[in-house]
């Protein structure tokens, strides 16, 4: 800023300030009142006096001339997995102080995230060792009075005074243990925060064969791994998965940009369903343009529709799955392709063979697809969102019977598709993108500027500044410090400060005329006060020393 206009904001600083309101409130502290500061602000009581020519404030109360700042923070996490190959997506975590890395199946329809631990009495082989919290420095097992004891549903038990959850899969497999609290390395190279996990005790099913360590549970719910993050005021509440095609991904944590070329589609999540969820409203499915002829409303028994990454493949109702895969195999056949077993015997797959062996001509012999969702958002399902690969030209359907259940969206159905789980504003984002590459080259991962103001919760976000790579999107965001000089900000050209020099003329003189009339009514009522009490000056004319310290990471209210 050039000095002119500093010393203009200096000046109107002190000439905007009301000075019959402001000495009425000095007077009002000498008579022990409560006052209000003026333009509405924090209220002070008459242990701090006035003196004879400034209002004094202890130290600790200049923190309330300062709107509370914080920065949210953002990362992205890489995904690894493939729908064929490995059955599953996950992401690795660390934990701990010494931080040790686990990976967990990222997990939409579950809320409690969990890892082995070291004295399992029945946990699998996993690909990690197990977590031992007596080796980390900084983990608590929580006791059943904790207030972090929250299980959801089913809740928490407790069991030898320790806390303790339990978790039943429709797989038949299951999970229980200790709750523990913990230090997680958020993917900012910033500060560590504390979460709660669960250090399993025992397992089975798919969860005690799976190489995977454990789950990371991102379900609709305020004790899911993301909903800690955002009650602790580390992010926004909006995180995205984006799984690849074949294989890899990207999971954002907070709020992210993307450029203008990736389009997001939004649907309305549906508050009125099941509570742990991510329900979305699906009212149609067309193949090759054409309806399936098939009422919305039978997407709509049993649980509803529910975006489930921990599910592999996609789900529907019965008459749903029939009439889409008798659609699809039609338009197969049609095309050249022969029906043709699939890879497992004891399993009734819808399998054709003769398709191209490059998987972008698939399009020339299976239909497109579409998911019509609220609001007319259309998902767009090209053949591998909805086929998984067997052989070379050999593939099956990855869509399959769920009875009357209800309508599960698996992975598999949203491969290279970022998909933003948005619950400030109640909503779910769909975006086209390359997944496996998105971290790296497509999102602009940053923080609001060190020191500036968060906007309200149901503001505008901040718009971050681009990154040109993915080592820059990884650097630590700048904390702001008072001891260390900021970088200038940017100066207007000659002819900006040329265009406002007769405004700044006229406030200029309108400051000092203020000035001029504070100064002759101070004098005319100071006369009245009494000496000062003893404590800190802070001149009302002089910018606070005191702006970020102790406010950087709070979240605004």
């Amino acid at each position: 800023m050039p000095k002119n206009w500093l010393c203009i904001a200096l000046l109107l600083f002190v000439g905007a300030t009301p000075f019959t309101s402001l000495l009425e409130a000095r007077h009002s502290l000498s008579t022990g009142d409560i006052i209000t500061l003026p333009g509405g602000g924090n209220t002070l009581s008459s242990q701090f006096a006035t003196g004879s020519s400034g209002l004094y404030l202890p130290l600790s109360i200049r923190h309330g001339f300062t709107k509370e700042r914080g920065l949210l923070r953002n990362g992205t996490l890489p995904i690894q997995g493939a729908i064929r190959e490995v059955g599953y997506f996950y992401t690795t975590l660390s934990l701990g102080t010494p931080a040790r890395t686990f990976s967990l199946i990222i997990d939409t329809g579950s809320t409690i995230t969990y890892v082995p631990c070291v004295d399992c009495q029945h946990c699998g082989k996993h690909t990690d060792e197990a977590f031992d919290p007596k080796q980390s420095n900084t983990s608590l097992r929580l006791g059943c009075s904790h207030p972090k004891c929250q299980c959801g549903s089913p809740s928490c038990q407790c069991a030898k005074e320790q806390c303790y959850y339990s978790r039943s899969y429709a797989e038949k497999s299951s999970s229980e243990g200790w709750l523990v609290e913990d230090l997680f390395t958020f993917p900012d190279q910033q500060a560590q925060t504390k979460v709660v996990f669960g250090c399993e005790n025992g397992e089975t099913g798919e969860i005690y064969r799976q190489a995977a360590d454990g789950i990371l549970g991102m379900g609709n719910n305020e004790n899911a791994f993301q909903s800690q993050l955002v009650a602790a005021g580390v992010m926004e509440d909006v995180f995205g998965l984006c799984f690849g095609f074949p294989s890899g991904g990207t999971m954002t944590l907070g709020e992210i940009s993307l450029p203008p070329s990736m389009i997001t589609k939004y649907t309305p999540l549906s508050a009125d369903r099941h509570m742990h969820y991510y329900n979305v409203r699906l009212d149609a499915i067309t193949v090759a343009g054409v309806d399936i002829e098939i009422p919305a409303s039978l997407f709509e028994v049993g649980y509803g529709s529910v975006l489930d990454s921990g599910t592999t493949f996609t789900y529907l109702p019965s008459a749903a799955f029939t009439a889409f895969s008798h659609a699809v195999n039609q338009h197969a056949l049609a095309a050249g392709l022969k029906d043709a077993p699939g890879s497992d015997p004891q399993y009734k797959d819808i399998c054709w063979k003769g398709a191209p062996e490059d998987l972008e001509q698939l399009g020339s012999v299976f239909p497109h697809v579409e998911f019509v969702f609220d609001q007319d958002m259309r998902l767009q399902l090209v053949p591998y969102r909805y086929l998984f690969l067997v052989g070379p030209g050999h593939l099956c359907l990855g869509v399959f019977d769920n009875g009357a259940s209800g309508t599960l969206i698996g992975g598999i159905t949203v491969r290279n598709v970022l998909v933003q789980y948005d619950r400030r504003n109640q909503r779910v984002g769909f975006t086209e993108a390359n997944c496996a590459n998105l971290g790296s080259d497509s999102l602009q991962i940053t923080s609001p500027s060190p020191g500036a103001p968060v906007p309200p919760k149901d503001g505008p976000p901040a718009s971050p500044a681009p990154a040109d790579s993915e080592q820059q999107q990884q650097q630590p965001v700048a904390q702001a410090d008072p001891q260390q000089a900021q970088d200038p900000a940017p100066q207007p050209s000659d002819q900006q400060q040329q265009d406002h020099f007769p405004i700044a003329s006229v406030l200029i003189l309108l400051a000092a005329l203020l000035l001029v009339l504070g100064y002759a009514s101070a004098r005319a009522m100071r006369a009245t006060h009494a000496e000062a009490a003893s404590a800190h000056w802070v001149s009302e004319a002089s910018p606070s020393d005191s702006d970020t310290a102790g406010l950087l990471g709070s979240r605004p209210g």
